[in-house]
């Protein structure tokens, strides 16, 4: 690719030319190295133009520019003016994935998109060779950053998040995945959306002329109405739950909670869909990897760390897993559970009600709206709204045959008062 194929696929104007080779394409100057090409993108907190010397000084081979003053310029660098970087961006993406062989996944829900498209990865590379997004990838900058990755993968897996409708729309005009999966339907982002219909909705856009196969549950009470021609509908797998464990066959898999089983059944079923055997799917599973949650133990206590993000089913999801260990003394840290909008008061309570009958000895929460869980849990809470004094009382905690589980939404950091215990 040179700077005139460059300029023909972003609708640019070749400002200034250049003969220079180009290597990777890149959209954050930290990470550009000698003859990459730099796209600046303008989001709410940054605007890629003011880094475009930055990137001439590391080298780059070309630089686009919207708002730049390009005579400024006198290095060897091509130059091309777009209208918008975002733009430009999706246009190189779409030429990209035009030359891909591969079978491109897409994956999106409101819980268990992150669990799902780390299961499937794991399984599918017992077999095939196989691309993910990595992080918390799942916009539109995050997902086109991905693709500028891709290589001759077999199976690339695109994890796809939104909290308004049209974005997943605009994602998959990029992307058009052949195979989507939608894990279900719940109340994350309902605080943008209104309700858990147009949330339905807003992950229908998954639909799109290219799709091929659609891998949902019947289970959910939203999916399961869903009108499509290929629907993969997902079944129930038969494991073992013991503790904290959960075991398929004879391979006991590295994920915490039952409610992961429903995450388990979508990519068993669509692992045997693309012709796995069992013996590649127990392989698959014995080299899974839980990235989600951390354990760790501070003077004999466990702490557990599912501080990653939180919805109303997420956080339900997580109690029931601490209530089935088996500890004498079991204490949750929960903080707000964030973009409710105006029932966010309801949701918490209705969080603090199901904590009620749960085998919870205490509860401390922080933030905001995590005060309302303790109006309604009946059990011994504190809220917090310094950091610094929860981690003084958590510390008198931290003793033999203690659990305790953080959960919240990310934007809460509780890991910050993990990291001072």
């Amino acid at each position: 690719m040179d700077i005139n194929k460059l300029a023909e696929i972003t609708n640019g104007i070749i400002l200034k030319d250049t003969k220079r080779t180009i290597k990777n394409i890149v959209i954050d100057t930290r990470i550009l190295n000698d003859n990459d090409v730099f796209i600046p993108i303008k989001g709410k907190n940054l605007d890629g133009n003011n880094y475009i010397m930055d990137a001439i000084n590391k080298n780059a081979s070309i630089v686009f520019v919207a708002t730049y003053d390009y005579e400024e310029i006198t290095k060897d660098v091509g130059i091309i003016k777009i209208n918008d970087g975002i733009e430009a961006l999706k246009n190189i993406c779409k030429y990209i994935l035009n030359d891909y062989k591969g079978t491109i996944i897409g994956v999106t829900g409101s819980v268990g998109k992150t669990t799902t498209k780390e299961l499937l990865y794991s399984i599918l590379s017992s077999k095939y060779k196989v691309f993910k997004t990595e992080k918390n990838y799942n916009n539109i900058i995050g997902m086109c950053q991905s693709i500028l990755s891709l290589k001759d993968e077999e199976f690339a897996i695109f994890e796809l998040g939104m909290n308004h409708i049209g974005e997943i729309k605009e994602m998959v005009e990029v992307l058009k995945p052949s195979i989507g999966i939608i894990t279900n339907i719940g109340s994350s982002h309902i605080g943008y959306l209104g309700s858990k219909e147009k949330i339905y909705e807003a992950k229908l856009e998954l639909i799109h002329p290219d799709l091929k196969y659609l891998v949902i549950s019947k289970k959910d009470n939203y999916l399961n109405k869903t009108r499509y021609e290929n629907i993969i509908w997902v079944e129930e797998e038969k494991y073992i739950v013991e503790d904290d464990k959960i075991i398929y066959d004879d391979v006991n898999i590295d994920i915490c909670g039952k409610h992961n089983i429903d995450n388990l059944n979508i990519v068993i079923k669509l692992a045997r869909f693309l012709g796995l055997n069992e013996n590649e799917i127990k392989e698959g599973l014995k080299n899974y990897k839980d990235i989600r949650i951390k354990k760790k133990y501070i003077n004999g206590a466990l702490i557990i760390d599912d501080s990653y993000n939180a919805s109303l089913e997420s956080m339900k999801a997580g109690i029931d897993y601490i209530t089935s260990l088996n500890y004498n003394y079991k204490i949750l840290v929960l903080g707000d559970m964030l973009e409710l909008g105006n029932d966010s008061m309801f949701y918490h309570k209705d969080l603090g009600k199901y904590i009620k009958d749960k085998d919870i000895d205490k509860v401390y929460t922080y933030g905001d709206e995590s005060k309302y869980i303790g109006y309604t849990c009946n059990k011994i809470s504190n809220h917090y709204t310094d950091k610094e004094l929860l981690v003084k009382d958590l510390k008198e905690e931290l003793t033999k045959d203690v659990v305790i589980y953080f959960k919240a939404s990310r934007g809460i950091k509780l890991e910050e008062i993990i990291d001072k215990l």
